[in-house]
């Protein structure tokens, strides 16, 4: 299903944007998109000036944590899974929520 939208909408598109290399190597190599109408963009980030844990206002209800990103291991999920095991263990009461589609729903097939 991926790879057929792929190969539909993507000859409409005059350039595509990639936010990472292998994303960009992906396409390439699956002949989904041309490299001359591919684009790197600059990697984004967390901007510690206004998400700093320092500046967190104190409250004492649960510590909730949110995934927004594809389910992938190398996107964090083993890190997530451990951390909420750890704040578990040490007896704080926090949950997370996800915003996330899986793997199949995402990449080209």
């Amino acid at each position: 299903m991926g790879r057929r939208l792929y190969k539909t909408s993507q000859p409409l598109a005059a350039q595509v944007f990639c936010q990472n290399a292998e994303d960009q190597q992906l396409l390439v190599d699956n002949r989904l998109v041309p490299s001359a109408r591919l684009t790197l963009l600059p990697g984004f980030g967390v901007d510690l000036q206004c998400f700093n844990p320092s500046l967190r206002q104190a409250h004492s209800g649960p510590f909730r944590l949110l995934y927004a990103g594809r389910m992938l291991a190398d996107k964090g999920l083993h890190e997530l899974i451990a951390a909420m095991r750890q704040l578990h263990a040490q007896g704080h009461n926090a949950g997370y929520g996800s915003a996330a589609l899986p793997m199949s729903a995402t990449s080209p097939q």
